[in-house]
Order: C-alpha cells, then structure tokens, then sequence
C-alpha cells in the first residue's frame, strides 16, 4: 500500500460512498469494505461488520481509516440493540483497535443523540447524556476510540442529508400530485448537506486536528417549516400540508429532543468555515 493511503469502512454507504469520491478526486488511494454491492470492484473488499470479524486481518497499512459502517435507525438500534451494538461498538472498536497498533488515524462520524437535546447548541466539553440506544452506542464508541489513540477525530453530526432523502422525495412527489403531506410539528432538526459533511471530515483529516469536533446547521427548525420550504421552492399549495404532532402519530420514539443544534465553533475558529443555515442546505439538496 503506497503512503498517505485511507481505508474506508461502509464505503458503499451514503457517506462512505461520498468520501471515496472525494478522496480519490484528491489522487489519493484507498481501499472500501463494502457490504452492500453485489460484486467489489478492484479497489473494495467485501466486510460485513455484523458477524466474526475475529479472523479478518486489516489488508495493509493505511495513514487514515474512517467508520461509516453502522446501522444508524434509531429504532433497529432500539429493537434490535445487540445486533446493533456488535456493529456500532464492538466490532468497530475492534477494528480500530487492529489500525491504531499500526499508528493509523481514526475518523468516526457520531451524532447530536450523545445528547438529550434540553439544551440548545452543545458544547463538545459537556457531558454526555443520551435518552436513545442509537446515542448510548456512539457514547460507547467515542470513549473506546478516545482510549485506544489520540490520533482519533469523532466528527459529532446533528443530520446528514442528501440528494434523493426519501423523505423530501416522498413529500416532493406528493405535492407535485395534489397529495396532502403530514409533517411533524413538534420535532425538529438541524441538518447539514451530505457535501459539507464529507468536505468537512476531509478538511480535519488534512488538518490532523483530533479530539472532537462538532457539526450542525446553524439553527433548528421543525419537519413543517422544512415541508412548508419544501412546498414554496417547488410551487405547491401551502394547504397541502397538514402538520401532526410526533408524540400523537403512533410511531415509537425513545427520544424526541428539543434541540438538535451543536456548537461548531471549532469550525469557526481552526477551519474558518461558518455553520451554514438548514435553508441554504435544503436548497442545494432539493431537486
């Protein structure tokens, strides 16, 4: 494996799928475990994290390993949180643990729900306290990377979101036919676009700057102003929508938070780069 070389876990996943992308446009070569194509390509080699992995030996030395192999539904990790947690913790902590012997730098992508939302715009310094199974899992993985090498970046996301989101999709496509959509009104987000996202995780690769690092929009807003944005970039009626409340709708939800916003100042103040607004991200993604 030539030098300044990366691994990627979960590299036909949405993120994953992203940073090869991006890393390859950089002329830099890496390796993707894939789990979900059918047949890997010259440069992927087939993991799948939820089973043994006791035998299965790291093919090289790489200088930078990221882990966007999980299973992030909070409700398969809350139904199905053993088999979650052999991937979300075990077998990744395992796997890192094999790359930092080597001196390998590790980037793990976590999430807000290491927090209980009470409190807006999160300090990277506050303690952690999740109210989900999905957040009690990345808690876990944070400290078991944290201890394994200080060559570890965990890049905290309140939402990725990316061209085709289903749920925009669905909304977009109802619309358009007439449809009336039902957004919640009570439960908001503060996402981020899947570009800045990997632009960002590449920026504090090369910038070798470890510890944790946070990553939201710069406000929240609820699933119905999104809808009700959603409905004026595409010419629909406002009468179309129809908003619920989460708690009224049925669905099980261990957490609804009432913040989702995280402090990015590091951004800010090591990367010269401003949280954007949940407007200028749903712009660019909605098609």
């Amino acid at each position: 494996m030539t030098a300044r070389s990366s691994i990627i876990f979960g590299g036909d996943g949405q993120l994953g799928t992203k940073l090869v992308t991006l890393l390859k446009e950089s002329g830099r070569p890496v390796l993707s475990t894939i789990f979900l194509k059918d047949q890997p390509a010259q440069d992927e080699i087939y993991l799948d994290i939820s089973k043994d992995i006791s035998r299965w030996s790291v093919p090289g030395k790489f200088d930078d390993a990221f882990f966007c192999a999980a299973i992030t539904s909070t409700e398969v990790c809350r139904a199905q949180s053993d088999v979650c947690r052999k991937v979300n913790v075990e077998n990744t902590l395992a796997l890192a643990c094999r790359l930092s012997e080597t001196g390998t730098a590790l980037f793990f992508p976590s999430t807000n729900l290491v927090f209980d939302g009470s409190i807006s715009f999160r300090k990277s310094t506050d303690a952690t306290n999740p109210k989900c199974e999905y957040g009690r899992q990345k808690v876990a993985t944070e400290e078991g990377l944290a201890a394994l090498t200080d060559k570890v970046a965990v890049i905290r996301f309140s939402k990725i979101i990316g061209p085709g989101m289903a749920l925009l999709t669905n909304w977009a496509n109802d619309l358009r036919q007439g449809k009336t959509i039902h957004p919640f009104s009570d439960m908001v987000l503060a996402p981020v676009s899947l570009r800045f996202a990997t632009e960002i995780i590449l920026a504090v690769m090369q910038k070798k700057s470890y510890g944790i690092w946070q990553i939201s929009a710069a406000e929240d807003v609820t699933y119905e102003e999104m809808a009700r944005h959603l409905a004026r970039k595409i010419g629909a009626p406002q009468s179309l929508i129809a908003p619920v409340k989460a708690l009224e709708s049925g669905l099980i939800m261990e957490t609804i938070p009432e913040h989702t916003t995280l402090d990015a100042s590091r951004l800010k103040d090591e990367l010269n780069i401003k949280a954007p607004s949940v407007w200028s991200t749903l712009d660019e993604i909605i098609i």
